[in-house]
């Protein structure tokens, strides 16, 4: 009887010890697995015109983000399709960034992360940056938003060492797959990451300016998901055949699912390619496609 009983209490001591699996995040996209080749060199295709990335690190209750989000729009007008704005609505500084009572909260714990960990921005906003570039002279990627015209206007002449093409099929009303293409025109310095996320434009929400607080505003670019770490994915690994070189190319298919709370009619994709350095961050490459 005792031994009976000393059995059945290793039991349960061994499975009722067993770790329990972390949850699922079902915002995550579902993937494929990547696909790697090399081009002739008479097939590997002309370099892409360098996209400008514009993050608006921004809260509801930040009396100059307005002028930053303006500065951004104006950027976006000149050079349109060569600018990707994406605004950063981070947690904190609370007193900058709490939404206004029965408006939706624009915040997200990504938004967080990217503006702690890449931008250093100290709880002070408005700032960002302009493709994650350390710019000469400076000793952070945030640039003051007053700068970034000078900085898109430094990218705007610059082409790009892999080209980015997308694909997108709609699944459902809320499903979507994505496929990115990826050429290298050019080797890279190190290793390429990838970074989706999710946009929403027209959200009507209350802001704070330098007169009091307007309460038709329209926020647009609003970082709504990411659906890769908020540095990015890795393309290539210590076992894949291939390496990022001129002429590899890499291609990958994404299932993207969109929150209930963003409406998809204003919504899109924007993936771009980065490095993840401990010194460099810098976006190589992006580009932006619209769901509807």
């Amino acid at each position: 009887m005792l031994k009976n009983t000393l059995y059945l209490v290793l039991l349960i001591f061994l499975f009722g010890c067993e770790e329990s699996l972390p949850p699922i995040d079902f915002n995550t996209a579902n993937t494929g697995e990547w696909t790697y080749a090399v081009i002739g060199e008479a097939d590997v295709p002309a370099a892409q015109e360098k996209t400008i990335v514009i993050e608006d690190l921004t809260g509801v209750r930040c009396s100059n983000c307005p002028k930053a989000a303006e500065t951004a729009k104006n950027i976006k007008e000149l050079y349109k399709e060569r600018v990707a704005v994406i605004g950063v609505y981070p947690q904190e500084p609370k007193n900058l960034t709490t939404p206004y009572k029965d408006f939706p909260d624009l915040r997200t714990d990504n938004a967080q992360l990217v503006a702690s960990n890449l931008f250093d921005f100290s709880n002070q906003l408005p700032g960002g940056g302009v493709n994650r570039r350390l710019f000469d002279g400076k000793t952070t990627l945030n640039v003051p938003f007053n700068s970034w015209l000078n900085a898109s206007d430094e990218i705007k002449t610059e082409t790009s060492l892999l080209n980015i093409e997308l694909t997108k099929t709609e699944v459902s009303e809320r499903e979507f797959t994505i496929r990115t293409d990826l050429t290298f025109t050019a080797k890279p310095i190190g290793n390429p990451f990838i970074t989706i996320l999710l946009l929403e434009n027209n959200i009507a929400h209350p802001q704070t300016n330098t007169t009091g607080t307007d309460y038709d505003y329209v926020h647009q670019h609003v970082l709504r998901e990411m659906y890769t770490p908020y540095n990015g994915s890795p393309i290539f690994s210590a076992t894949t055949s291939l390496a990022p070189d001129r002429g590899v190319t890499a291609k990958k298919e994404w299932t993207i699912t969109i929150p209930d709370h963003v409406n998809v009619a204003e919504a899109s994709i924007v993936v771009f390619v980065n490095y993840n350095e401990a010194t460099n961050k810098e976006i190589l490459q992006c580009k932006e496609v619209k769901l509807k």
